[in-house]
């Protein structure tokens, strides 16, 4: 009697092919990483270390240009004062002066001096006096690098307002110099701020006659980065990179001798190998162990599946039967998913947050990344208007990529955009707490300590913004949240300017009344300085409690919003600090030539006072606490250019 061998022969071909195939896995990356290998070369090496120097080079650059930048921005700041520049020598002078020495500890003295070096006016720390003297003599203006005894100080010289005089810090270079011993380069490496003349400010140089060269022929003419490779006379081959120092005559240079490089590329060369023979014994070891511990597993596993899924699964060999149990199991997988919860996108909807004209807020879980996230959905069939380019639509896309550029601690961070033909979502940071808005119908107005806070947060999130050359568009109490973990946060940048944009070939004006400056409701567009305005108004209502332009129609705020001026809050409200009036009516300026230009000022100024007097951010947590989601406003106004008498809101 014959018996049939061919259900042995289908399984000596199955573990013929799960052999072959374990081989393959095991010995076809070690085959490619083994031919890269042969590839790698002293050049490949070389461009690497080439790359980490230009790493380091900007970086540090940057770093440099941040740190002189904050100092000059605070004297901008306190030098822009009219009791500055107008009356040096009073009392008031001397306070913002030494103010800065209480805000910064790095700064050693700032004082006032004539163009001529005459010093006006002084504020410095006693234990430095002798230094101090020696730093504000030296000839020379601008931004100075000095020697004072065996420390480095910057000085930065800055005119102000008149021409007539100038406002000098000193500033010590302590923290500079830890900006030039990063560890990423190594020990073997030199990084230095080198002048226009390849002396080294800060740092060691010391193969000075290649880097006189190289600011001979190179830097000083082009003020941009760049790799170096530089031959010397006496030594080997220097690589390294270069990179300017931004509103400075400065330059980070970061250098290492070649040989350096080729030993690590030999060094590399030898343990690769080593590792590619350890590799292959390992392959070696686990496709011998594979005949025990997997290819019997498989039989049973094979075996569960036929008895699992039934008949309809047992035609053909093991790998054919797995297979089409397999597509049994996704097929009931996605019958599953379609009773499940209701998802816009990836986003499981928890329940609705706000609602209005535009779209719908959504409270959603996200299962990826598993986190709350508040989810606007926008109709683009109404808000486009009829125009219909796929181009448009893409800007929603283009301006939330530039929103979720915007990474600070007093910005809404936005997370995901994706949009239709004639629908589009943004999914953002979820804040648990309040609206401004909100907080101020339970609370009422503020006191000085809270609006100052208020006030300093909303400025560095809008210079943040401005810098990118993103405008807010929609500034108002309602897009500020307050969140229960004390944070402050400014929301739809991107979104309010998509809109904004969407209306613009319409005439018609995208923002809340009343929040809108005199210039933008006559047609001139928006700036920065619009948003600045719509700050005003809003730490007006603040301290006050009253809104300075409430009328009972929009056309009747739009009227006064550009013809009557605005009373100074001490009139509406009491123990109210003159400079904090001052700033906020200086926002308010009907005129923007006459506004206030920089929200990084307005933050300067709100944050000396704060300082001065210990002021905080200290909101009732009870009032916070009883609202469990945030409400992202979806209430915008459209108006017409050309006239304040047709308009529609939301």
């Amino acid at each position: 009697m014959r018996t049939d061998d061919r259900p042995k022969r289908r399984k000596t071909g199955i573990l013929t092919r799960v052999i072959v195939a374990l081989c393959a896995v095991g010995f076809l990356p070690l085959g490619i990483l083994a031919y890269q290998l042969a590839g790698l070369n002293r050049e490949a090496m070389t461009e690497q270390v080439l790359r980490t120097h230009v790493v380091a080079a900007r970086s540090v650059a940057e770093q440099v240009e941040a740190f002189l930048e904050a100092r000059r921005s605070m004297g901008i700041a306190v030098g822009s004062n009219p009791v500055v520049y107008e009356a040096p020598r009073s009392p008031g002078s001397l306070a913002l002066l030494s103010g800065i020495l209480q805000a910064r500890a790095d700064i050693g003295a700032v004082a006032i001096t004539d163009l001529a070096g005459q010093e006006v006016i002084r504020a410095q720390r006693k234990d430095l006096a002798s230094r101090m003297d020696e730093g504000l003599a030296v000839a020379g203006s601008g931004i100075i690098a000095m020697e004072l005894g065996e420390e480095v100080w910057f000085r930065i010289d800055i005119p102000l307002p008149g021409g007539t005089a100038l406002l000098r810090l000193l500033c010590d270079a302590e923290r500079v110099q830890d900006f030039l011993r990063p560890a990423e380069i190594g020990t073997d490496a030199e990084l230095a701020l080198a002048d226009d003349q390849g002396k080294a400010v800060l740092g060691m140089l010391s193969s000075r006659e290649a880097v006189s060269k190289l600011f001979a022929d190179k830097v000083r003419r082009t003020r941009t980065f760049g790799v170096l490779r530089l031959s010397q006379t006496n030594g080997p081959e220097l690589l390294g990179a270069y990179s300017p120092v931004g509103g400075t005559p400065w330059t980070v240079l970061s250098l290492q001798p070649s040989n350096i490089a080729e030993a690590l590329g030999r060094s590399l060369w030898q343990s690769s190998w080593s590792a590619v023979g350890m590799a292959a014994l390992l392959t070696l070891l686990a496709s011998a162990a594979a005949f025990r511990t997997i290819v019997h597993p498989i039989r049973h596993l094979l075996a569960a599946q036929r008895k699992l899924l039934g008949p309809s699964t047992g035609h053909g060999n093991e790998i054919d039967a797995l297979s089409a149990s397999f597509r049994l199991l996704r097929q009931r997988l996605k019958e599953q998913q379609a009773l499940g919860d209701l998802f816009l996108g990836r986003y499981r909807v928890i329940d609705v947050a706000g609602s209005g004209s535009m779209g719908t807020v959504f409270r959603c879980w996200d299962p990826k990344l598993r986190r709350l996230v508040a989810l606007k959905t926008l109709n683009l069939e109404e808000e486009l208007q009829g125009d219909r380019d796929a181009i448009r639509r893409e800007e929603l896309l283009k301006e939330a990529m530039t929103a979720a550029q915007l990474s600070h601690p007093h910005i809404v961070a936005v997370y995901d955009a994706e949009e239709t033909a004639n629908e589009a979502f943004i999914a953002m940071e979820f804040v648990e707490g309040q609206s401004l808005r909100a907080y101020l119908e339970c609370r009422g107005a503020l006191p000085s300590s809270q609006t100052t806070s208020l006030g300093i947060a909303i400025a560095q999130a809008l210079g943040a913004a401005h810098a990118k050359g993103l405008v807010h568009h929609d500034l108002k109490p309602a897009n500020i949240l307050l969140g229960v973990d004390g944070s402050i946060k400014l929301s739809d940048f991107g979104l309010s300017q998509f809109i904004s944009s969407l209306n613009a070939d319409a005439g018609v004006v995208f923002g809340t009344p009343g929040f809108l400056p005199p210039e933008t409701l006559l047609g001139k567009g928006f700036t920065e300085k619009s948003d600045l305005f719509a700050l005003g108004v809003t730490l007006y209502q603040c301290l006050s409690g009253v809104h300075p332009f409430q009328e009972e129609t929009v056309q009747r705020i739009v009227i006064k919003t550009l013809e009557k001026e605005v009373d100074g809050i001490g009139r509406v409200a009491i123990n109210v600090h003159d400079e904090l009036d001052d700033i906020i009516m200086g926002l308010l300026e009907k005129d923007p030539l006459r506004r206030i230009d920089k929200a990084d000022i307005v933050a300067q100024r709100l944050q000396t006072l704060a300082v001065r007097y210990r002021w905080r951010w200290e909101p009732e947590t009870e009032i916070l606490s009883q609202a469990r989601k945030t409400c992202h406003a979806l209430s915008p106004c459209f108006m017409p250019t050309a006239s304040v008498g047709e308009h529609s809101t939301d």
